[in-house]
C-alpha cells in the first residue's frame, strides 16, 4: 500500500556492527546498492562516506566502515562537504560530489558476494575544480552539489552551485575513471 513502518534509527557515535558509527554528521545523501545489500551515506560535516550492510528482509543496517577526507585524518581526498552520492548501474563505482572540496571523489565498490570485503569501498581518485587533466583545466566544480550518471553510464554530470555550471565528464566503463569534457 506504500505505507511506511519505522524500523530503526542509527546515530553518529552509536556502537554497532564493526565499531562506533562515524560519518553521519550532516547526512546529506543516501544511496542503496543495486543489489540492495548495502547503503552509503554522505556526511557533509564529517567530510565522509559511511558504509552499511543492509538486511534485505528487514531493511535494518549494520555499520561497516567510514572513509574520511585526508585533511580530517582519513585516506581519501575530495570529501569535504560531501553532498551527493551515486552508484553506477552495476554497483561497482561510487561517485561523491563534495561542495567544500569542489570535487568529485571516485570509489570502487567490492561487488563479489563471497568476498570478506563485499560492499566496502576503495578510494580511487578525486577530480578537483582548477585541477589539470591533460591539456584541460577542470572547471565547473566549485560548490559541487549534485552528481548524476547518464542512462548508459558513459558520462557523469556535476552541478557546481558556486560556479553556476554543469561539468561534464566521460566515464571509462571498465575502470570508472573520469575524464573532463567541458563545463557549461
Amino acid at each position: 500500500t506504500g505505507a511506511l513502518t519505522f524500523v530503526d534509527v542509527l546515530h553518529e557515535g552509536d556502537v554497532q556492527g564493526l565499531g562506533t558509527i562515524d560519518g553521519l554528521d550532516g547526512a546529506e545523501s543516501v544511496v542503496v546498492s543495486p543489489d540492495g545489500a548495502h547503503v552509503y551515506v554522505a556526511g557533509f560535516n564529517d567530510g565522509a562516506v559511511a558504509v552499511f550492510a543492509r538486511n534485505p528482509a528487514t531493511g535494518q543496517l549494520t555499520y561497516m566502515e567510514t572513509h574520511k577526507d585526508v585533511s580530517l585524518g582519513g585516506t581519501a581526498s575530495g570529501l569535504l562537504g560531501a553532498s551527493t552520492l551515486i552508484l553506477s548501474s552495476d554497483g561497482g563505482d561510487l561517485y561523491l560530489a563534495s561542495f567544500t572540496s569542489d570535487a568529485v571523489a571516485h570509489f570502487k565498490r567490492d561487488t563479489v558476494v563471497a568476498s570478506p570485503t563485499y560492499g566496502k569501498l576503495t578510494f580511487q581518485s578525486a577530480v578537483v575544480d582548477g585541477g589539470v587533466q591533460g591539456p584541460l583545466t577542470i572547471n565547473g566544480l566549485d560548490g559541487a552539489a549534485s552528481v548524476r550518471l547518464s542512462p548508459n553510464g558513459n558520462h557523469l554530470y556535476v552541478a557546481g552551485a558556486v560556479d553556476k555550471a554543469v561539468a561534464v565528464f566521460s566515464r571509462d566503463g571498465g575502470t570508472g575513471a573520469l575524464t573532463f569534457v567541458e563545463a557549461r
